[in-house]
């Protein structure tokens, strides 16, 4: 006879190599089985798999033509981000068929998920098992629609009215909420939703359904403000981003302040130790800006202020007596109209100058 020798015959890598890490996890679809093998030892397989539902049950399990014993791991995708890692969701050995790994797990939220198998032994190699996934997807829970439904779409949307909330709900996924409003003339406007909880996005469009703001800010309720709005017809837009998209009840409320004009006709009416400034009222104002200097040409840093406080002044009414002003030259005054953060240009520039005496005189 010959001498004796030996030959170590290598096992083919599988189809789905390399994948020996999280980056190079191979897609794995709920109810197609993927063959693998572990062609030397210590080789680990990594899959993952996208999880839609907003609860999903699933199976993970490994089987195989010949009884070998495997080691299966679970990871969400933020253990996904450090490797190796050094959590994970489950972990089971020998809860399979024979030897194999078996990992069930209950109500997982959507996402992306990986698992890892390998050998149980370091030095262990075999040439063929099986990695299957079952998904169970649950229902999402839904509710009674709200009183504006059906409100789905731009053609649908509800008018709202500046000051008058509507109580709206996101009744089940994929239920989505407009309304619209039209401005008369430019206006500082404020969108917003509110409620005891929720996480909603807020979404604002002009007539040509150009996007005017969003706030899709996580885990709160949306707030839109946006100044100086021109004229025109807006609709604006509300969904859910929790899962589930369910939002039982919330407000949506409008606030407009529309922009005034510059007050005309400002008089300044010179009085014993007074001046008398009086306008025209202003449409959409609520309160007005007096704003006053008394130029010193001797002293250009002084500041002079009237009995009344210093400048800017602010009155409810369109007129406004001034006391305690220099005698001795003018003073300056102009105007301008607020309704709350939206305020007008200021009026012309307009002076008087107190005549001699008292004001109580």
């Amino acid at each position: 006879p010959s001498a004796e020798v030996s030959v170590t015959i290598p096992l083919l890598e599988d189809a789905f190599e390399p994948d020996n890490n999280f980056e190079t996890a191979q897609l794995i679809e709920p109810g197609v089985q993927q063959e693998h093998s572990c062609h030397v030892g210590n080789d680990e397989d990594f899959v993952y798999f996208e999880l839609t539902a907003w609860k999903n049950d699933i199976v993970l399990e490994t089987s195989g033509p010949q009884s070998v014993d495997t080691k299966l791991y679970l990871y969400d995708s933020t253990m996904a981000q450090t490797f190796p890692a050094t959590e994970y969701l489950a972990y089971n050995d020998d809860g399979g068929t024979s030897l194999f790994s078996r990992i069930e797990m209950e109500d997982l939220p959507a996402g992306t998920y990986y698992a890892m198998a390998r050998p149980f032994g370091t030095l262990t190699t075999y040439g063929a098992y099986w990695i299957d996934l079952t998904v169970v997807e649950e229902e999402p829970p839904s509710t009674t629609p709200d009183a504006f439904e059906e409100d789905n779409t731009v053609e649908t949307a509800v008018v709202l009215v500046p000051d008058e909330p509507q109580v709206h709900s996101i009744h089940q996924n994929g239920d989505i909420d407009y309304v619209q409003f039209t401005l008369e003339t430019k206006s500082d406007v404020t969108l917003k939703t509110t409620g005891e909880s929720g996480d909603t996005v807020l979404t604002l469009w002009d007539s040509e359904e150009n996007e005017v703001g969003k706030d899709d800010t996580a885990d709160s309720l949306s707030t839109i403000e946006v100044t100086a709005l021109e004229p025109g017809t807006y609709y604006a837009s509300v969904i859910s981003q929790a899962l589930p998209e369910l939002l039982e009840s919330y407000s949506i409320e409008l606030t407009a302040y529309a922009y005034p004009e510059a007050p005309l006709n400002v008089v300044a009416t010179p009085g014993p130790g007074t001046i008398t400034v009086t306008w025209d009222a202003a449409e959409h104002a609520t309160s007005y800006l007096i704003e006053y200097q008394h130029p010193n040409p001797d002293n250009p840093f002084e500041v002079v202020s009237a009995n009344e406080g210093a400048s800017p002044l602010t009155s409810s009414e369109t007129s406004f007596v001034l006391t305690g002003l220099p005698t001795t030259g003018p003073t300056y005054f102009r105007i301008k109209s607020v309704n709350n953060t939206a305020q007008s240009d200021w009026s012309e520039l307009i002076s008087g100058t107190p005549a001699e005496g008292s004001a109580e005189g």
